[in-house]
């Protein structure tokens, strides 16, 4: 499933999942919390336990950030890869959650899309 982040929907992410499917999705900035920095260099320490939105300033503008997040659905957890790259035309974060295994899809061939 590809999909901007007006179709943004946990529940629905976490269904697709969980029927085999893969998903990736513009999300939104408020997402929370950043558990693991899988390949944000020293400033990883720095952002886990965070939310996405507090950690923007720590993040690189130079390559793609991949995060780990978590949300808290009812009583499960649910978790996903966000690969967050600077836009310098927009000087903005673009955010996109996926499951798409990182071995297979690093996070500069996530940030093409």
């Amino acid at each position: 499933m590809l999909a901007d982040r007006g179709y943004f929907d946990r529940d629905y992410l976490r269904a697709v999942a969980a029927h085999g499917g893969h998903f990736l999705v513009r999300a939104q900035k408020g997402i929370n919390p950043v558990i693991e920095a899988v390949n944000s260099g020293a400033r990883a320490s720095r952002v886990v336990g965070h939310s996405l939105k507090d950690v923007q300033g720590r993040l690189s503008k130079d390559r793609p950030n991949d995060l780990m997040v978590r949300w808290q659905i009812g009583r499960e957890s649910f978790c996903c890869r966000v690969v967050s790259c600077w836009n310098a035309k927009t000087r903005q974060f673009v955010h996109l959650a996926t499951n798409l295994p990182p071995a297979r899809y690093d996070a500069a061939t996530v940030s093409q899309v």
